[in-house]
């Protein structure tokens, strides 16, 4: 008698082996894990910074529209440049005695006569995501973060060294507008807990917040908006330069 071998489906063969292809092994699973690793470790960085960038060229942008702000109030207050602190050094009469408009800093007079909706180019989005967590624990409202005002007013801009007291003057007085601070990113600071110190002035001694991979950004008087490094900004105000020129707007 012959023996024949057990019957074997021709389709039961082919999906065994179609199970086996389809199984992964251990090592194959640990490879892809690591790829994806690997991709994740290069583009989260890449993503992150992408959205810096990004937030850092709507401060730019927020910027040139104050800039615009700026110049409709040359124009309407004869050439005369905004002055940084009012009162300082205890001076109450400067409104009066200038004939200004208002009685605090030009950046205050600005952020309180444009819309409420318009605010929101009076702070860098950057400063305001770092400060989010902060402000809602202080619990403030969505809008109030959304217009949270984060940036700076040259707080040396208008004092008169030499006179010692704040004296605004004509555009035509100043150097060189192109190389004078008007406003820029916030001083970080923390005061309290609650991050409201962005309303101070920066001034030589207290200079702007470099939140933008290590830069900070700066309206000009001319206009014109320009990153720079910390180390970039002159902090030596003395007669002659160019730290007097970038803060008081002369180099005398």
């Amino acid at each position: 008698m012959l023996l024949t071998p057990p019957h074997t489906s021709h389709s039961g063969c082919i999906a065994s082996r179609n199970h086996r292809r389809q199984a992964f092994t251990l090592v194959e699973l640990l490879a892809v894990i690591a790829i994806l690793g690997v991709l994740a470790a290069i583009l989260i960085p890449v993503v992150s910074h992408v959205r810096s960038t990004v937030l850092s060229t709507q401060c730019t942008a927020n910027l040139r529209q104050i800039g615009a702000g700026y110049q409709q109030y040359l124009n309407d207050y004869q050439g005369i440049v905004p002055i940084g602190w009012v009162n300082r050094n205890g001076e109450t009469n400067i409104q009066e005695k200038y004939n200004l408009p208002y009685s605090g800093g030009w950046i205050d007079y600005y952020y309180n006569t444009i819309p409420t909706e318009q605010r929101v180019i009076m702070g860098c989005p950057l400063q305001r995501e770092n400060k989010e967590d902060i402000w809602r624990a202080a619990n403030k409202t969505p809008q109030q973060i959304r217009t949270y005002r984060t940036y700076g007013f040259n707080g040396d801009l208008g004092f008169d060294l030499s006179a010692g007291e704040v004296k605004p003057k004509h555009i035509t007085l100043y150097d060189s507008p192109g190389s004078t601070i008007l406003i820029a990113d916030g001083n970080n600071s923390d005061a309290n807990g609650t991050a409201g110190y962005y309303n101070a002035g920066i001034t030589h001694y207290r200079l702007p917040e470099a939140v933008h991979d290590g830069q900070a950004n700066i309206l000009f008087l001319d206009g014109h908006v320009e990153s720079l490094a910390l180390e970039d900004i002159p902090v030596d105000i003395s007669s002659g330069t160019d730290g007097r020129i970038f803060w008081y707007g002369t180099r005398q």
